[in-house]
C-alpha cells in the first residue's frame, strides 16, 4: 500500500494542511497544523520532523510528527491515516520511519500521547517498543473528529501516556514521595529501568545539594485550542513553592480545565514541590524518563472533573489497566463516572 514513507520537505506543507483538513475538518485544536508558511518555516529549521505516507502518484495519505527541543526528548504527534487507507499498519510503518531518525539524531527516548478510544494506535505504539508511563485525564477536546462514532461534542478523551526507549540508560537517583512508590515501581519495572528512589526518609541520611544562591526557574506554557495548562521547573532554587502556587492558581482563575505540573526528579526538593502540588489535589499523570537532561519528570495533574469521563476508554493489555487505575487513585477517583 505504502510506495513512499519518508520526511516531508518544507515546500509539501500545503499537503500536509489538505490532508489534515481531509482527515480532521477544522476541529484538531494545534492550529499550526493549518498554516502551511509556519508548517513549512519549522520543516526547513528542523524543529519538526514531518513523516509521510505516500501513494505512488505523490499523494500524502497518511502522516506523524516529531516535535524536537534541545532540552527534551522527541514528542509525536498529529499522527493519522486516513480512513480510505486503514488496515494496513500504515500508522506502525511511519512510526518506526521517525524512531529510525531520531535514534539517528542521538536522541534516547520518545515520548507521545495516544487516545485511549484508539485500540488500534496503542497496540501499534507498543509493537515498535512503546510502554504505558502515564494517563492524562480530560486532555482532549471533544470536538477533535478522531472517528466516526467517536461521540465528538460529548466527551473529553483521555489519553495513555508512552515512553519509547532508544538507549539503555545507568542507574540515576529519583525524589519522590512514599505515596507516589507503587506506580513509580510498576512503570520502572516494566521498562526495566533500574532506579534508585529516594523518600522523605532518604533525605534525612543523606547529602542534599543546597541552593542558597540560586532562585528556582518555572516555565508557564498554556495551549487554548487544548486547554491545557502546564508549569515546569526549569531550575531548583528559592521561591519555587510560591511561584508555582501562584502559577496555578492564576490557571484556575483563567479557566484552565487541565493543569499540568512537571517536575524533574534528580533534586530532593522535588520531594517539597510534589508533597505542596499532592496536598493541593493534583495526582499521578506520567513519569517521564530522561525527559530532560537532567533525568526523570514526574507529571502531577489536576482537571475539572466534570468534564472527565471514561466512556471512551479501551486498554489493550492488563498493565495498562494497571498503570490507568494507579492514576485514577491518586487522584481520589475509585469509581469511573460515565
Amino acid at each position: 500500500m505504502t510506495d513512499i514513507c519518508r520526511l516531508l520537505r518544507p515546500d509539501e506543507a500545503t499537503d500536509l494542511v489538505c490532508a489534515v483538513r481531509e482527515m480532521f475538518g477544522e476541529t484538531y485544536p494545534d492550529k499550526l497544523f493549518y498554516d502551511a508558511e509556519e508548517l513549512a518555516a519549522r520543516i526547513s529549521r528542523g524543529s519538526l520532523l514531518s513523516m509521510g505516507a505516500f501513494k505512488d502518484d505523490g499523494t500524502l495519505f497518511g502522516h506523524l510528527s516529531a516535535v524536537l527541543d534541545d532540552h527534551s526528548l522527541p514528542y509525536l504527534y498529529c499522527g493519522f491515516v486516513l480512513p480510505a487507507y486503514r488496515g494496513h499498519n500504515i500508522l506502525q510503518g511511519l512510526m518506526l520511519a521517525i524512531i529510525d531518525t531520531c535514534r539517528a539524531s542521538g536522541a534516547v527516548g520518545i515520548q507521545l500521547e495516544v487516545v485511549c478510544s484508539h485500540p488500534a494506535a496503542q497496540k501499534q505504539t507498543e509493537r515498535v517498543g512503546g510502554r504505558v508511563v502515564g494517563y492524562l485525564c480530560a486532555c482532549i477536546p471533544p470536538t477533535v473528529a478522531y472517528s466516526e462514532g467517536a461521540c465528538a461534542g460529548k466527551a473529553w478523551n483521555n489519553t495513555f501516556y508512552y515512553f519509547i526507549p532508544l538507549s539503555q540508560g545507568g542507574t540515576e537517583r529519583v525524589w519522590l514521595p512514599d505515596s507516589l512508590h507503587k506506580v513509580v515501581h510498576e512503570i520502572y519495572d516494566e521498562l526495566g529501568i533500574v532506579r534508585e528512589i529516594m523518600s522523605p526518609a532518604s533525605a534525612q541520611s543523606v547529602s542534599i545539594p543546597v541552593c542558597e544562591e540560586s532562585l528556582g526557574e518555572i516555565n508557564i506554557s498554556r495551549s487554548s485550542g487544548w486547554n491545557v495548562g502546564s508549569v515546569e521547573i526549569r531550575s531548583y532554587g528559592h521561591g519555587l513553592v510560591e511561584k508555582l502556587t501562584n502559577a496555578l492558581e492564576t490557571m484556575h482563575d483563567q479557566g484552565v480545565s487541565c493543569r499540568h505540573v512537571m517536575l524533574p526528579l534528580h533534586h530532593p526538593q522535588a520531594l517539597v514541590l510534589a508533597e505542596s502540588c499532592l496536598k493541593a489535589g493534583y495526582g499521578f499523570g506520567a513519569l517521564i524518563p530522561r525527559l530532560v537532561p537532567e533525568g526523570d519528570v514526574l507529571l502531577l495533574q489536576r482537571f475539572d472533573q466534570d468534564r472527565f469521563h471514561t466512556e471512551l476508554d479501551i486498554c489493550v493489555s492488563d498493565y495498562a489497566q494497571r498503570i490507568r487505575a494507579l492514576c485514577l487513585d491518586t487522584v481520589g477517583i475509585s469509581a469511573f463516572p460515565g
